[in-house]
């Protein structure tokens, strides 16, 4: 919320503001000091068997394996628990890893519902012209290509 923040787009489309808020859709919470804490954005929460997951919070982790270069994590559909937790990993070029290996590792630090369900050996992980993770690309191309 703020005197600057835009009415509409450069096309001429409303921008989503409800009662004078910029909606983001993005999730955070904030600690007893005041200071917001940002997890993600709504449409990325992957909801497995009723627990919300972070996709950010799994991939910091996957992120401190030494093995690991790159990391990123989407929800898929899943007949059982509604979404399932998938990893793609970028390893880095000289290190080889498993995907046992890698549940071992998450297993020290994460819950269970946490641990993805499948991981997926990639090369690069899709970027937007920012570097953020493009995850809807990873959602169509990737996770339908080996889902296969």
């Amino acid at each position: 919320k703020s005197p600057a923040v835009a009415k509409k787009y450069l096309d001429g489309s409303r921008i989503p503001i409800i009662d004078d808020w910029f909606r983001t859709e993005d999730l955070g919470s904030m600690d007893k000091n005041g200071n917001l804490s940002v997890k993600g954005r709504m449409k990325e929460l992957i909801n497995r068997g009723g627990n919300n997951t972070y996709p950010e919070e799994i991939e910091s982790f996957l992120l401190m394996n030494q093995k690991v270069k790159r990391a990123a994590v989407v929800g898929a559909p899943d007949s059982v628990y509604g979404e399932k937790v998938i990893a793609f990993i970028v390893p880095f070029e000289d290190q080889s890893v498993s995907d046992s290996e890698i549940k071992d590792f998450l297993k020290k630090s994460l819950p269970v519902y946490k641990i993805p369900d499948k991981i997926i050996f990639v090369d690069k992980i899709p970027a937007t012209e920012s570097g953020k993770i493009y995850r809807s690309k990873l959602k169509s191309e990737l996770v339908g290509h080996h889902e296969k």
